[in-house]
Protein backbone atom coordinates (compact mmCIF):
# COMPACT_ATOMS: atom_id res chain seq x y z
CA UNK A 1 0.00 0.00 0.00
CA UNK A 2 3.18 2.63 0.99
CA UNK A 3 4.48 1.88 -2.83
CA UNK A 4 1.32 2.37 -4.26
CA UNK A 5 0.87 5.41 -2.17
CA UNK A 6 4.63 6.78 -3.19
CA UNK A 7 4.09 6.22 -6.67
CA UNK A 8 1.21 7.87 -6.98
CA UNK A 9 3.04 10.74 -4.98
CA UNK A 10 5.62 10.99 -7.50
CA UNK A 11 3.75 10.80 -10.49
CA UNK A 12 1.42 13.51 -9.33
CA UNK A 13 4.80 15.82 -9.03
CA UNK A 14 5.81 14.56 -12.37
CA UNK A 15 2.69 15.72 -13.82
CA UNK A 16 2.57 18.78 -11.99
CA UNK A 17 6.15 19.83 -13.23
CA UNK A 18 4.82 18.87 -16.83
CA UNK A 19 2.60 21.93 -16.41
CA UNK A 20 4.80 24.15 -15.30
CA UNK A 21 6.73 23.67 -17.85
CA UNK A 22 4.80 24.19 -20.80
CA UNK A 23 3.01 27.32 -19.00
CA UNK A 24 6.71 28.67 -18.51
CA UNK A 25 6.76 27.43 -22.58
CA UNK A 26 3.86 29.39 -23.72
CA UNK A 27 4.56 32.36 -21.24
CA UNK A 28 7.91 32.69 -23.29
CA UNK A 29 6.18 32.09 -26.61
CA UNK A 30 3.64 34.75 -26.19
CA UNK A 31 6.62 37.35 -25.19
CA UNK A 32 8.46 37.02 -27.95
CA UNK A 33 5.38 36.73 -30.18
CA UNK A 34 4.50 40.72 -28.28
CA UNK A 35 8.18 42.08 -28.51
CA UNK A 36 7.81 44.60 -31.43
CA UNK A 37 11.77 45.87 -31.01
CA UNK A 38 14.72 42.95 -32.29
CA UNK A 39 18.16 44.74 -32.59
CA UNK A 40 20.94 42.10 -33.23
CA UNK A 41 24.29 43.71 -33.12
CA UNK A 42 27.88 42.21 -33.89
CA UNK A 43 30.95 41.56 -35.27
CA UNK A 44 31.50 39.36 -37.74
CA UNK A 45 35.00 37.62 -38.76
CA UNK A 46 36.45 35.61 -41.59
CA UNK A 47 39.95 33.68 -41.22
CA UNK A 48 41.75 32.18 -44.22
CA UNK A 49 44.34 29.07 -43.98
CA UNK A 50 47.49 28.63 -46.03
CA UNK A 51 48.10 30.74 -49.45
CA UNK A 52 44.25 32.03 -49.96
CA UNK A 53 44.05 35.66 -49.70
CA UNK A 54 40.96 37.78 -49.24
CA UNK A 55 41.20 40.48 -51.88
CA UNK A 56 38.04 42.51 -51.65
CA UNK A 57 34.64 42.62 -49.82
CA UNK A 58 31.77 44.74 -50.60
CA UNK A 59 28.24 44.79 -49.29
CA UNK A 60 26.15 43.81 -52.36
CA UNK A 61 22.86 43.91 -50.71
CA UNK A 62 20.95 44.87 -47.26
CA UNK A 63 17.41 44.60 -46.48
CA UNK A 64 14.92 45.58 -44.18
CA UNK A 65 17.48 48.68 -42.35
CA UNK A 66 20.32 46.35 -41.98
CA UNK A 67 23.69 48.38 -42.02
CA UNK A 68 27.18 47.37 -42.20
CA UNK A 69 29.72 49.48 -41.59
CA UNK A 70 34.15 49.52 -41.06
CA UNK A 71 33.99 46.56 -43.59
CA UNK A 72 38.22 45.99 -42.88
CA UNK A 73 40.28 43.06 -44.52
CA UNK A 74 43.99 42.03 -44.73
CA UNK A 75 45.09 38.58 -46.48
CA UNK A 76 43.65 36.17 -43.91
CA UNK A 77 41.07 37.88 -42.15
CA UNK A 78 37.67 40.20 -42.37
CA UNK A 79 36.10 42.42 -39.64
CA UNK A 80 32.85 44.40 -40.68
CA UNK A 81 30.43 45.74 -37.86
CA UNK A 82 26.77 45.23 -38.36
CA UNK A 83 23.10 46.13 -37.31
CA UNK A 84 20.68 44.02 -38.04
CA UNK A 85 17.36 46.04 -36.33
CA UNK A 86 14.70 43.15 -36.81
CA UNK A 87 14.33 39.40 -37.32
CA UNK A 88 14.27 40.22 -41.86
CA UNK A 89 17.12 41.97 -41.91
CA UNK A 90 19.93 40.96 -43.95
CA UNK A 91 23.25 42.00 -45.40
CA UNK A 92 24.71 40.14 -48.32
CA UNK A 93 28.75 40.76 -49.29
CA UNK A 94 30.58 39.83 -51.82
CA UNK A 95 34.37 38.00 -50.62
CA UNK A 96 36.88 37.62 -53.17
CA UNK A 97 39.04 35.56 -52.42
CA UNK A 98 42.49 34.51 -54.72
CA UNK A 99 44.44 31.76 -53.89
CA UNK A 100 48.71 32.22 -54.28
CA UNK A 101 49.59 29.37 -53.96
CA UNK A 102 50.52 26.07 -56.10
CA UNK A 103 48.15 24.15 -54.34
CA UNK A 104 44.58 23.31 -55.11
CA UNK A 105 42.35 25.22 -51.90
CA UNK A 106 38.75 25.00 -51.47
CA UNK A 107 36.34 27.23 -49.24
CA UNK A 108 33.50 24.92 -47.50
CA UNK A 109 30.57 25.71 -44.93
Amino acid sequence: MKSFKKRKKNNKKLHLSFIYLIIILFITIGFSSFSSNLSIDGEISFKTQKDIRISNITVTNNTNEATSNNEKYNVNSITSTVNLPNASSTITYLIEVKNKGNVEQGIYE
